[in-house]
């Protein structure tokens, strides 16, 4: 704390201790007609809130950590949605030090985000959308017979980034879509049942099909038809008279079926 009455602004050290200080610096002033201002707010107890690069796709953000205490982080990935934690796929950084000299970080262990083959190409899809990322999809999924978890996992993050208006302009997207669903299913059973596990892969996965077909640009009678090797599909749309009940009489049925 300084005695000068020149504004100083608080670095993000802390900003758990910035709040507090600064009301406890302010009542200080008033009490003492000194005008005190914070200058720099260190943790002595704990490594501050910081961020490095980790691995080979970009960096990490290290939360404020008590001395002796371990930090995981999940490895990053453009912003991907999966919880790259229940894939064993994270950072790791301990606060070490003690409470006579002070705390510190020790060197971040980020070996397991060196990623590799699909799930670094993949990683670096998150920055496309639309139909560039529907087409690039196809071709990295052409062959899943090395995927990882992770890369069912993250497949499944790409297509739920796909938002319904960009399905809607493009009728090639949603056949990318069901083409890279289907050859998403053949990939190794231990592989899909454990990125299923870890992060509900096939929930969302028919969560994806079912917002395609309430969202493929058909007009009229137009129908999208799907036959994969795994599964087939499909959608058409019908016109439906205005006049003509969606719900039949039950009433006339019954005296039909009496008459009878």
């Amino acid at each position: 704390v300084t005695d000068t009455d020149q504004s100083t602004e608080i670095p993000q050290l802390s900003t758990l201790l910035a709040a507090p200080l600064r009301e406890v610096v302010q009542e200080a002033s008033q009490v003492i007609n000194q005008p005190f201002q914070v200058s720099q707010i260190v943790r002595f107890d704990g490594c501050p809130a910081e961020e490095t690069l980790c691995g080979n796709i970009g960096g990490v953000y290290w939360p404020e950590t008590e001395i002796g205490g371990e930090s995981r982080q999940p490895c990053p990935c453009g912003v991907s949605s999966t919880t790259f934690e229940d894939l064993d796929l994270v950072a790791t950084r301990e606060c070490i030090g003690d409470f006579a000299t002070g705390a510190i970080w020790s060197v971040p262990e980020c070996s397991n985000c060196n990623l590799t083959g699909p799930t670094r190409i993949l990683c670096e899809l998150m920055i496309d959308s639309g139909a560039q990322l529907a087409n690039a999809l196809v071709t990295i999924t052409n062959n899943t017979e090395e995927f990882m978890p992770e890369d069912v996992a993250l497949s499944a993050d790409l297509l739920q980034g796909i938002s319904a208006s960009e399905i809607q302009n493009d009728i090639d997207v949603s056949t990318d879509i069901l083409v890279t669903v289907d050859q998403l299913t053949n990939a190794p059973a231990d592989t899909l049942g454990e990125s299923q596990q870890s992060a509900n892969t096939s929930g969302r996965i028919l969560g994806i099909i079912q917002t395609v077909t309430e969202n493929v640009p058909l007009e009229g009678n137009e129908t999208l038809q799907f036959v994969g090797e795994s599964f087939g599909l499909q959608v058409q749309t019908v016109m439906v008279d205005p006049d003509t009940p969606l719900v039949p009489d039950l009433s006339s049925i019954a005296d039909s079926i009496a008459n009878n």
